[in-house]
């Protein structure tokens, strides 16, 4: 008879835990949301605006870690510095000199807002740059934050405009 208690009860905890943990993954689904991270929310101008300042704010500063660390690219963000210099870094903040949302380009792509930014770079170069900032499960991160790279956003339209132009 002990024995059947013994085996009704390592039952009854078995389904316990068993429903704690599908509670717990349901839980965890439901909030990775549509995408599994990417989030549709748009980034308003002044979410922008205001990312914008700490990557300004950490180029000024010198902190290359931070300011990396701001880009959703890493690598992309330490290749720039290496290849475009440090040395470059303009003495001024830029100025945005034109804001626009920006599609999606590809399936997997991400929406987000442009900042375009102009300036004199440290070598007294003059320097048009697109910042993107977009949304990332939940958290915003930057594309070109080497802001003084004259790099551009992929926008097709544009690339397959430019593309048509350049055909004799």
């Amino acid at each position: 008879m002990d024995a059947v208690r013994s085996g009704k009860r390592r039952v009854r905890i078995a389904i316990s835990v068993a429903g704690v943990f599908l509670i717990a993954v349901v839980a965890w689904l439901s909030s990775a949301g549509p995408g599994g991270g990417d989030s549709e929310e748009p980034v308003s101008e002044a979410e922008a605006r205001a990312f914008f300042d700490r990557i300004v704010a950490a180029a000024q500063a010198r902190d290359w870690d931070a300011l990396c660390g701001l880009s959703g690219a890493r690598p992309n963000c330490e290749y720039d510095l290496n290849q475009i210099g440090r040395d470059r870094l303009p003495p001024e903040r830029p100025s945005i000199v034109e804001t626009r949302f920006h599609e999606k380009q590809t399936e997997d792509g991400s929406t987000g807002r442009v900042l375009v930014v102009a300036g004199t770079d440290g070598r007294g170069r003059q320097y048009r740059t697109e910042v993107m900032v977009q949304r990332y499960e939940g958290h915003l991160e930057g594309v070109n934050v080497v802001y003084w790279s004259n790099s551009e956003v992929f926008e097709r339209d544009r690339n397959e405009r430019r593309l048509r132009e350049s055909k004799p």
